[in-house]
């Protein structure tokens, strides 16, 4: 009997098995080979994505999303003092998502879910935006900020 051991996952349930055991699991009506690509294609990490732009040129486009937020803040601080708003919090969430996106860029480790979690958290705030009957200065400081981000999605190639 081995001693090495593997862990396995049978019908949705993790379990150990020797080396010998976990070769012989097999998927539903695939081939061996099938089963084992299909297998390692479900539980592989996500791929790294590459920009249509070159690095720098995303960073750029990034650190335009922070300032972008920061002026979308003080406009929104300068014409409606809320500090309470909801959209403020959702602009912090911004930030944070574009600085997890810097981050990863310059790790060369960004995957599809960074970049759809900022966009995601763009869409929000813009729901927030648009609730409260926002003035002509904070659609355009709004309207900036979506540019930056709609810029993020076409140079990652995200719908």
């Amino acid at each position: 009997m081995s001693r090495f051991m593997a862990t396995v996952v049978v019908g949705g349930v993790l379990a150990m098995a020797t080396q010998a055991q976990a070769a012989t699991v097999k998927l539903p009506n695939a081939t061996p080979a099938a089963s084992a690509q299909s297998f390692a294609s479900r539980y592989q990490s996500p791929e790294v994505l590459r920009p249509a732009v070159d690095d720098r040129q995303i960073q750029q486009i990034i650190n335009r999303v922070r300032s972008d937020a920061d002026s979308l803040r003080r406009t929104m601080d300068a014409t409606r003092p809320r500090p309470d708003d909801e959209a403020f919090y959702l602009i912090d969430d911004v930030v944070q998502a574009s600085d997890h996106l810097a981050d990863h860029l310059a790790r060369r480790q960004v995957i599809r879910a960074d970049v759809d979690d900022l966009l995601r958290r763009g869409a929000q705030l813009e729901d927030a935006i648009d609730r409260r009957a926002p003035s002509r200065q904070v659609q355009n400081s709004w309207t900036t900020l979506q540019r930056d981000l709609d810029s993020v999605a076409s140079a990652y190639g995200v719908n």
